[in-house]
């Protein structure tokens, strides 16, 4: 194990986005993030900045896609999404539909014990929201995921038999601008 830089703690998410100085603005209106540092490359581009952000830190860069370094927008969609709790749900989620973020499915109040929404950046990331309504005990929370996945079974196997057809009809698919692994072509 390595000593942690002390403005560390745990993991740091390191965003790459197409528009790095756009990306830290929404984010400052959106989630209310505080700049510590921006490094700029002599083109322009950021090549790195540290904003805290609800307590914690996250690092914003622009894409360099000579060095394989490349965002959701450049892939097609995000790997990961960024999970926040917040104080008051409502008023975070109109904050950021209002910096410009999407929330394709509002505000749910979902099974375990939070009040939860999911919103997509400009920049192609992916948040979620959430503000804890309910502490259940592990035994009411077993219960309730298995009462949701009986209701909704059927559709999650759908959607993994979807997934597989998908991929075994597309064994050499790629996504743009990401070098092959060796022995994959």
């Amino acid at each position: 194990m390595s000593t942690p830089v002390s403005d560390y703690q745990g993991v740091t998410p390191h965003l790459i986005v197409r528009d790095a100085k756009a990306a830290i603005e929404v984010y400052k209106n959106a989630f209310g993030a505080d700049v510590v540092n921006i490094y700029e490359g002599p083109e322009g581009r950021v090549w790195f900045s540290e904003l805290t952000l609800n307590g914690g830190r996250i690092i914003v860069s622009d894409e360099f896609p000579e060095f394989g370094v490349v965002s959701p927008a450049t892939l097609g969609g995000p790997s990961v999404t960024l999970h926040m709790y917040v104080d008051n749900i409502d008023d975070a989620v109109g904050r950021a539909i209002a910096a410009g973020l999407q929330a394709p499915w509002g505000v749910k109040d979902m099974h375990w014990g939070d009040d939860y929404s999911q919103l997509d950046d400009p920049f192609g990331h992916k948040w979620s929201l959430a503000t804890r309504r309910v502490d259940y005990s592990q035994a009411e929370l077993d219960a309730k995921h298995e009462h949701f996945y009986e209701q909704y079974k059927h559709e999650i196997a759908r959607a993994g038999q979807y997934a597989d057809e998908w991929a075994a009809a597309h064994p050499k698919a790629r996504r743009p601008n990401v070098p092959p692994v060796p022995g994959d072509l």
